[in-house]
């Protein structure tokens, strides 16, 4: 006997050259399900496994029934620009490269829009003009944990662009240090 049918009537379901893929319909899109091998009924137990409909709730496209909602199309937006910047720089420097604007939209929303190390609130907005800043400090950057490594999602962790700077340049540790005194009132941001 068939399995019922998973109520997410927003999202395409898709069979191409014998494999299933799931994903938010209109654009932007978010793909969930991508080459999974089964029957339709294989790929609806599938959806309703509580992996996949837990990441579908959380990453914004669904609600707690599993209906698929909307995407936050300037968080996709920031998401890609992110990403097509970072594949660039893996290009540069050959290294590895997986990350994808699904990827990152979704550590953007695991986050709550919030940098990893610190905890403030990216800001999204493009740079400001009117100041001498090159960089949007508080834009989000993805950081590699292990510089050897490339941008591959097990060795990325999205911080603030100011931070990955930082951190770039004189590293994890310096960077803590500085902040602990600087919390402590040991320095002051005037010095």
């Amino acid at each position: 006997m068939p399995s019922p049918s998973v109520p997410f009537g927003g999202l395409n379901i898709v069979l191409a050259r014998g494999k299933w893929y799931v994903m938010t319909r209109g654009k932007p899109s978010i793909t969930f399900v991508r080459g999974f091998s089964g029957t339709r009924d294989e790929l609806n137990e599938h959806l309703q496994s509580p992996d996949i409909a837990n990441w579908i709730v959380k990453s914004g496209c669904g609600n707690r029934k599993g209906e698929a909602t909307h995407v936050d199309p300037f968080r996709l937006a920031v998401a890609k620009r992110v990403i097509i910047s970072c594949k660039k720089r893996a290009a540069e420097r050959q290294i590895g490269f997986d990350l994808s604007a699904d990827w990152m939209y979704s550590e953007l929303l695991r986050q709550n829009d919030r940098c990893q190390l610190t905890g403030m609130p990216f800001d999204y907005r493009p740079r400001v003009r009117k100041d001498d800043w090159h960089k949007n400090p508080f834009a989000p950057s993805p950081d590699r944990i292990d510089r050897r490594e490339g941008y591959v999602a097990s060795n990325v962790r999205i911080v603030l662009t100011s931070v990955n700077i930082a951190i770039n340049e004189w590293g994890l540790d310096h960077f803590k240090a500085v902040s602990r005194k600087l919390l402590a009132g040991e320095l002051s941001p005037t010095d």
